[in-house]
């Protein structure tokens, strides 16, 4: 079975749950109180940080549903998207190997194929449509008070509750002082794949994000056997003042809210010989640079530039590749 995510994402609960009906009164007790702690987050941003792996993922969420994450690692920029070693070292926090903006609704951007100065713009099905990579999925607190409103609530055995998401597979698990303990998410009820992200490191029972994050992915073949597996240890740490500017693809000014990689290596090239900026792009041993991100559009094959132009279709040059590769009869 292919792995369907970028992000991918969970089932298999560890705890024995036993239903209650939504008008008992513990339960609806407990949905009031879930509600109540929540209710005050309206956004967040968290960055999960792995020293092992040179890896950090940043996450930002809005209550309702706009969120984005961007992945950096650094072996990954060396390796799949040929950055000198040097560059890398230096650049890696800046230039995402990775992202996704999503608009809450039906809109999501992201990366084209291996291309750092590409994006490509996917019109979805409005959400609850599962999609794994979605970064509300492991950063659900803005999301849990909205949730929690029409929400399945299932105590547990040890008398906290799980909150399953309405209208998608996404669970999410509380200790007794209504902070997420784990998150999961898979794409059918009977599906045996399943992420899971586990949250821990709460010192004193008045702090409510966690300061430590294992990710977990299991993924079966049709007769039931494993075949992949991860765990992913990662450090924590929240600053929800940063949210909003993470949140938007485009900024106000209409620029896009990430670094391309020929930006970055042209303000390393700045940064080493101690010119400007604009002195090293007007340079001419430098030759034109792309510093903003060219938009692919999946449909017509164009690839258009910042300022709106086509600037080629790819479809077009694929085409003329094949028939000129084609065997002469």
């Amino acid at each position: 079975m292919m792995i369907r995510y970028l992000l991918p994402l969970v089932y298999g609960l560890s705890v024995v749950l036993t239903h209650a009906s939504p008008a008992d009164p513990a339960t609806e007790s407990a949905r009031a109180q879930i509600i109540e702690a929540y209710k005050d987050i309206t956004s967040t941003y968290y960055e999960a940080s792995s020293a092992e792996h040179d890896r950090v993922d940043r996450f930002a969420v809005r209550s309702d549903g706009v969120c984005s994450r961007r992945t950096h690692i650094l072996q990954t920029l060396i390796q799949s998207h040929r950055f000198d070693p040097d560059d890398a070292l230096a650049d890696w926090l800046d230039v995402a190997v990775d992202y996704v903006f999503f608009n809450g609704k039906d809109t999501m951007i992201g990366p084209y194929a291996a291309s750092l100065d590409t994006y490509v713009v996917n019109e979805r099905d409005a959400y609850p449509k599962p999609w794994g990579a979605n970064p509300m999925h492991p950063c659900p607190w803005p999301m849990v008070a909205g949730w929690a409103q029409t929400g399945e609530l299932t105590p547990t055995d040890s008398g906290t509750w799980v909150l399953k998401a309405p209208d998608r597979h996404l669970w999410i698990a509380f200790d007794e002082h209504h902070r997420i303990v784990w998150v999961e998410h898979k794409y059918e009820a009977d599906d045996p794949d399943f992420t899971r992200w586990t949250y821990s490191g709460y010192d004193n029972d008045a702090q409510f994000y966690p300061k430590s994050q294992r990710w977990e992915i299991k993924i079966y073949d049709q007769h039931g056997e494993l075949t992949y597996e991860l765990s992913h240890e990662a450090t924590l740490k929240f600053d929800p003042n940063l949210a909003e500017d993470a949140l938007p693809f485009k900024r106000p000014d209409g620029s896009v809210n990430l670094i391309s990689p020929n930006e970055a290596m042209a303000k390393r090239t700045a940064r080493e010989s101690g010119r400007t900026l604009q002195a090293v792009l007007n340079d001419p041993s430098c030759g034109p640079l792309e510093l903003g991100f060219k938009r692919y559009d999946r449909d017509t094959g164009d690839v258009i530039s910042p300022d709106g132009k086509v600037l080629y279709n790819l479809k077009q040059i694929r085409a003329e590749t094949e028939q000129a590769i084609e065997p002469q009869n």
